[in-house]
């Protein structure tokens, strides 16, 4: 949403004029085809990367490699890795990719300008400990909901809870249910060092406080995800971000920097990149 309305002000000088000539601008048949339908893969998300996985090929795709790098080469690019038994590797091709994180484009991309790479690498990412709790059996509670966001003026740990077993089939048993709890974030990034045992408890007294259960139900699920480098921060230095991005794609042609240090932060974002820049390779 965020390069949206960035776009929208640069290109109309407001995000109001912007969001009027938007309004006046009639829906292609693709457009039309988009909904506000809540969707997801069966049996998760995955499902969705293993899916790619096989239209790849596995013998295409090399995991659990080490220290690599990117470098300029008389033909195009030269990518140099560790393989997972130690051995160094080279691909020699016309063109690469990079989604990785900001934070991993230092090493990736030594020939780099330091003032250049200073620009995009600082691009801060909130850490997020995402939570997931199941129960059995609800006692007959319903939860008719997609799940919701907690306000900072509320003074709860939790930056909010969803609830995908009412939106997702296959999520939680017959009669029970499956929340996902969301904890951290930029204000609170020391709650991912809490322990187990103690984001359990949390878990708990929220279940009691927040979602309505006696004092007396425990979760039969528990799994904590501790991500430290979750959701990246599009703060008002993103623009100078992005024309350096542009600036290094320019100046060295075949090279593409994607992912999430450009063109929003949401899985349609990604989609939608992903097939800009499959089309730009073909």
């Amino acid at each position: 949403m965020l390069p949206k309305l960035y776009n929208l002000e640069q290109n109309h000088g407001s995000f109001i004029r912007g969001a009027i000539a938007k309004a006046k601008v009639p829906k292609t048949e693709r457009d039309k085809l988009a909904t506000k339908k809540v969707f997801s893969a069966r049996g998760g998300f995955g499902h969705l990367v293993q899916a790619l996985g096989r239209a790849i090929g596995n013998d295409r795709i090399t995991l659990s490699v080490k220290g690599v790098t990117v470098e300029p080469a008389a033909q195009g690019w030269r990518v140099s890795f560790l393989s997972a038994a130690g051995e160094k590797q080279c691909i020699d091709c016309e063109k690469v990719v990079t989604t990785v994180g900001a934070y991993a484009l230092p090493q990736i991309l030594p020939f780099v300008e330091k003032e250049d790479m200073d620009k995009i690498a600082a691009l801060h990412y909130a850490p997020i400990m995402q939570i997931a709790v199941g129960l059995h059996d609800t006692g007959g509670k319903k939860h008719s909901a997609f799940g919701g966001l907690v306000p900072s003026c509320e003074k709860k740990d939790v930056l909010g809870i969803l609830f995908p077993s009412s939106c997702f089939d296959g999520r939680a048993p017959e009669g029970g249910m499956l929340f996902s709890y969301f904890v951290g974030g930029v204000r609170h990034p020391e709650y991912l060092d809490k322990t187990d045992e103690e984001i359990e408890q949390m878990v708990r007294e929220t279940l009691h406080s927040m979602l309505g259960y006696p004092e007396d139900v425990r979760p039969d699920l528990v799994r904590i995800f501790r991500h430290r480098r979750a959701i990246p921060q599009y703060d008002v230095g993103s623009g100078v971000r992005f024309e350096t991005i542009d600036k290094l794609q320019r100046a060295y042609p075949g090279l593409v920097l994607a992912g999430n240090i450009k063109g929003g932060i949401g899985m349609a974002d990604r989609i939608r990149q992903a097939v800009s820049v499959a089309a730009g390779l073909s």
